[in-house]
């Protein structure tokens, strides 16, 4: 049987734990699940006993009984079944195409799409002339 065991301590040890349930029977496995990224203990473990009865006692006698400073919750692991995946966030996922108002103004009656101001030009910029001196235009400095 599958036990789910919540609310440890962050310094809890797998050792500990497997500690805690051998004192009711064979413990097969225990998992502490950790974060990925920082390496740290996310507070709860996965604890796996081969026989039914030995694995019920040790949920009725250690749900809500101290471990780590801590007291921890220990219950039959859920099932959790087939779960959607679900999008987060603004993330669109439906790839490329046209959107919103350019889909509008791109159908005209000749099927040309219309030419738009280009709103990040500068308007006092005057043709031909490099908004920054270069490396190859003569700036005045080179003499």
């Amino acid at each position: 049987m599958e036990i789910f065991v919540a609310k440890l301590s962050f310094n809890t040890t797998e050792d500990e734990l497997r500690a805690a349930f051998a004192a009711f029977g064979e413990v097969e496995s225990v998992k502490i699940i950790m974060d990925q990224f920082t390496g740290k203990s996310k507070g709860y473990a996965f604890v796996e006993m081969p026989n039914e009865a030995e694995a019920q006692k040790a949920i009725n006698e250690l749900n809500k009984t101290e471990l780590g400073g801590r007291n921890i919750i220990v219950k039959q692991k859920e099932d959790r079944g087939y779960r959607e995946r679900r999008g987060g966030g603004r993330y669109d996922r439906r790839g490329g195409g046209m959107s919103g108002s350019f889909k509008d103004d791109i159908a005209t009656s000749e099927g040309k799409p219309k030419k738009k101001a280009n709103p990040f030009a500068s308007a006092n910029k005057k043709k031909n002339e490099p908004s920054a001196p270069g490396p190859f235009k003569d700036d005045g400095m080179a003499k």
